[in-house]
């Protein structure tokens, strides 16, 4: 019996474009996008940040030296954060487990200056919906490593195969398992409902 959904964010609940982000920093620092990108997301850095490594002066700090920039931590929280929007056929499925009294989370590998740009801009109604929040920076964990999931069996105060999660990633969905979780491949939000009745979650959608 699944007693506990966990729903991870990004291209679940929100979609995001670090291409965006690129570009606006590209503004910042009169540098091309490809060139931000490369330093930005195909380096530790990002990375960092997420796993909880660097807070979010540490990742200005950071960033402001490999772009070799001079731009204040607003303008780069606001480039590297503007890039959200809502995934709005998942709104009307956690509508339904939330109407039916289903407990949820969110298990997500996040920083702290996107999490609380998508709280407090794109979905600020998130806080309300989710009781749970195991976000890779706050844990210092991230997906796929085991210690993540031992985060959030631990905080869904539930037996591991008493959870249901949903992930866009399949290296995700399988440390899930691993870890005795049942997890499913997230392709939509129609097979998502179908995978979480198949589950034998109750809800209306």
């Amino acid at each position: 019996m699944i007693r506990f959904v966990y729903l991870d964010m990004g291209n679940v609940l929100i979609g995001f474009s670090h291409q965006r982000a690129a570009e606006q920093l590209g503004v910042i620092a009169s540098l091309p996008a490809a060139d931000v990108y490369a330093r930005l997301f195909q380096t530790q850095l990002q990375i960092d940040y997420e796993s909880g490594k660097l807070d979010t002066s540490e990742f200005c700090n950071r960033l402001r030296d490999v772009l070799a920039v001079a731009a204040p931590d607003e303008a780069l929280i606001r480039a590297t954060c503007d890039i959200f929007w809502p995934m709005y056929r998942t709104i009307p499925v956690v509508a339904g487990l939330v109407s039916a009294g289903i407990p949820l989370g969110v298990l997500s590998n996040t920083c702290e200056s996107h999490w609380n740009w998508v709280t407090t801009r794109t979905m600020p109604w998130m806080q309300t919906a989710f009781g749970t929040f195991v976000l890779s920076y706050q844990v210092g964990a991230a997906k796929p490593g085991p210690e993540i999931y031992r985060h959030a069996i631990e905080a869904a105060g539930v037996q591991a195969g008493e959870i249901f999660f949903a992930d866009d990633r399949p290296e995700n969905v399988e440390a899930a398992r691993s870890a005795g979780i049942r997890a499913s491949l997230f392709t939509g939000a129609n097979s998502l409902a179908a995978d979480l009745r198949w589950s034998g979650v109750e809800f209306n959608y």
